[in-house]
């Protein structure tokens, strides 16, 4: 056995077509942003990395705002706020194709595991 047939080669950049659409989604909310601080601050945005299941975060006003691209199921949000050992309190930007991907969803309350009131 060679190595070519025990190790894949770029298999980093291997991408669902789903993951290339949130980040083109990213990308493109990166530019607004940009472009709106570049013009007002004279200073640009900078791309930080996140754990998933956030795409990034964008550095905007000294502060991250992270970017979760939601398409359909939400679990991955849901457990990442459930396993998360403290709140999260940071800014959030939500992009869903379409708002019913969104409106079943149960509230940090109930992923916490307390029975809603």
């Amino acid at each position: 056995m060679n190595m070519q047939e025990s190790y894949q080669l770029n298999y980093w950049v291997e991408y669902k077509a789903e993951d290339v659409l949130k980040r083109m989604l990213f990308f493109r909310l990166y530019q607004h942003f940009f472009e709106k601080q570049e013009n007002t601050h004279g200073s640009s945005s900078m791309i930080i990395p996140t754990p998933n299941p956030f795409i990034g975060a964008i550095e905007f006003n000294q502060a991250p705002l992270y970017v979760y691209v939601v398409r359909g199921d939400t679990n991955d949000f849901l457990m990442y706020l459930k396993w998360k050992n403290k709140p999260f309190n940071e800014r959030l930007i939500v992009i869903a194709e379409e708002i019913r991907h969104l409106e079943k969803r149960t509230t940090y309350r109930d992923c916490r595991g307390n029975p809603a009131s």
